[in-house]
């Protein structure tokens, strides 16, 4: 991790290395993160956060559509920075490809359009019913509990919390 604190070292830094997010401050000692955010954006598409004390809407907005990824007015918590880097470079990840079509013997699925066709006919399936059913295509050959369908599919227990837990008065 690398820091400079002003607009021709962050301009340099930031143009020059290889740098996986850049957090830009607007109001940088020296000239304008603005100024910066439009070179970064001239030579490359590394992620941007910027960080302001100015925090009306209409620089968040400046600073979104001049190229800015994400925009935290200050003050921040630290915590919030880290969760917002973390998105940013979640989004920036190669998304994994899905198969066009999973074929099994007269059954298709087709995970983008979310249909289940066998010998030609659409299989009429709820969205719950269409999860369940590529859930454990993808996992052929091996075991998924009941509570693991009902956590990914429905992304919630199939059993209620433990009877122990409750207070009856």
């Amino acid at each position: 991790m690398d820091a400079v604190h002003t607009t021709p070292e962050g301009g340099q830094l930031a143009t020059e290395g290889d740098s996986a997010l850049i957090v830009l401050d607007v109001m940088l000692p020296g000239g304008d993160g603005r100024m910066v955010l439009r070179k970064i954006r001239a030579l490359s598409d590394v992620p941007v956060i910027m960080l302001t004390a100015r925090g009306d809407e209409t620089d968040r907005i400046a600073g979104l559509e001049a190229g800015a990824d994400d925009y935290l007015p200050k003050p921040f918590s630290p915590r919030e920075l880290v969760a917002r880097i973390r998105a940013v470079l979640k989004r920036r990840l190669p998304q994994p490809t899905q198969p066009q079509i999973i074929a099994i013997g007269e059954i298709e699925i087709h995970p983008l359009t979310r249909q289940v066709l066998q010998d030609g006919a659409e299989v009429m399936l709820t969205g719950a019913e269409f999860d369940v059913v590529l859930l454990l295509v993808k996992s052929a050959g091996k075991v998924v509990s009941r509570d693991e369908i009902a956590e990914i599919c429905l992304g919630r227990p199939v059993t209620p919390p433990s009877i122990a837990a409750w207070t009856i008065t």
